[in-house]
């Protein structure tokens, strides 16, 4: 009975990849130079899991939607999971899908996250912290986490999936 009543109040952070090309990609970029994880042990993707079953995402070409978790669970790879309490999961859900729901993908400001991270990788040039091609009426997969309460209060906009997970697992990120 206690397991449910935790599913009730709880949402979980998921950080997660895949075999597709993007999602190798953002794993690459947002690798840290003297990371000891291969491509596949990086994150690409951030996405909240309520009562266990409904995932919420932003995905490059559907944007921000819903997916069953057993479809999800087939085809990403989850790298890391956390908990998190919110005060009622069912509202939550659903004002995010009042939100959100057909939010498109904001991938100009991912080309920026990836060309920041890209320069700083290969020539040292480092970029403001904000993300200036960013757009407000579009999200990021971790964008999607400023719902949470224990998120609400940070710009996610510079934050990378590997952030998020590095966060999970209790390592401190650090551009190397």
């Amino acid at each position: 009975m206690t397991d449910k009543i935790n599913w009730m109040q709880n949402v979980e952070v998921i950080c997660s990849n895949n075999s597709k090309v993007g999602s190798r990609l953002i794993s690459w970029a947002t690798k840290r130079r003297k990371e000891s994880l291969s491509v596949k042990e990086i994150p690409s993707h951030v996405s909240l899991l309520f009562f266990g079953k409904v995932v919420i995402e932003s995905t490059l070409f559907k944007g921000v939607g819903l997916r069953n978790f057993f479809k999800y669970e087939k085809s990403d790879n989850i790298l890391s999971r956390e908990l998190v309490p919110v005060e009622n999961a069912s509202e939550l859900l659903e004002k995010m899908l009042k939100n959100n729901r057909n939010t498109m993908y904001d991938w100009v400001g991912a080309v920026y996250l990836g060309i920041k991270r890209i320069s700083y990788r290969a020539f040292g040039i480092e970029f403001k912290k904000e993300n200036n091609w960013q757009k407000e009426n579009k999200d990021f997969c971790v964008e999607l986490l400023e719902s949470i309460e224990k998120y609400k209060d940070r710009n996610l906009s510079d934050v990378s999936p590997l952030e998020i997970h590095l966060e999970i697992i209790g390592e401190k990120y650090v551009i190397s």
